[in-house]
């Protein structure tokens, strides 16, 4: 405990940790591919929020549950290359993608 400087938990699907010097880690829960759009929108919105909130010069882990299964397709190989073990991208998985790339 003595090494945290900051804990932020923003809802249930989303916290941040600091830990003393330049590292955060921001744990993730996301929801399933059957949820609502709106909602899954929301949940990636408040996730680029809390990004924007770590400096460029902190080293950054976000780390969890995507419920994503990324595919092999061809937009996929900047964050995977292509090394994957499903062969199909879901609209979970692309929103991860673009999250990596990011």
């Amino acid at each position: 405990m003595k090494a945290v400087s900051e804990f932020e938990p923003v809802n249930a699907r989303l916290t941040r940790l600091r830990i003393r010097g330049r590292f955060n880690k921001i744990s993730v829960y996301a929801l399933t591919e059957d949820s609502m759009e709106k909602d899954k929108d929301e949940f990636y919105i408040k996730l680029a929020k809390l990004r924007e909130k770590i400096s460029k010069h902190d080293t950054l882990i976000i780390a969890g549950d995507f419920n994503a299964k990324i595919g092999k397709e061809r937009f996929t190989e900047e964050v995977t290359g292509k090394h994957s073990l499903h062969d199909e991208t879901t609209e979970n998985d692309a929103r991860l993608c673009h999250l990596a790339a990011e």
